[in-house]
């Protein structure tokens, strides 16, 4: 339970949570910008409807982290693809006819559940590890490709 820094020893309330106010939590300021449509009707309810989302504030760290893109000639990639011997997947009809479409296989190993996903598109295989609350164990997923 996370008390209000008031002074009024009392927890948070659904209604102290509003887009647009700054919220102190564990000596931090922590502003809300946004709420699900779910959230919205909830609070429409109450007869207290939220504001309108806002904008997120972007960080210049953040703003450093992003990949800028080469530029790249259409033609000139497509000629060096072809010259390598690369270009167009043959199997293009096989991603086309099996897009989205995945076979789901649930397993166990030792006391250990997996899902595996095998993607009919392109023949790669997901397998994720099943979760359930409080089991401590990290998330472990691997990818396969035939």
């Amino acid at each position: 339970m996370v008390l209000r820094q008031d002074g009024s020893k009392m927890p948070f309330e659904p209604t102290d949570f509003c887009v647009g106010l700054d919220i102190g939590i564990c000596g931090r300021s922590i502003r809300v910008y946004d709420c699900d449509p779910y959230t919205r009707e909830f609070f429409n309810n109450l007869g207290t409807p939220q504001a309108e989302a806002q904008q997120c504030p972007s960080d210049s760290f953040a703003e450093s982290l992003k990949v800028v893109p080469p530029k790249k000639d259409p033609e000139l990639l497509q000629y060096l693809e072809k010259k390598l011997g690369g270009g167009r997947v043959a199997s293009q009809k096989q991603f086309l006819d099996n897009d989205r479409k995945v076979l789901r296989f649930f397993t166990r190993s030792d006391d250990l559940q997996f899902v595996w996903h095998y993607f009919l598109a392109d023949d790669t295989v997901e397998i994720r590890e099943v979760h359930f609350p409080n089991d401590g164990r990290d998330s472990f997923s691997v990818y396969l490709r035939r």
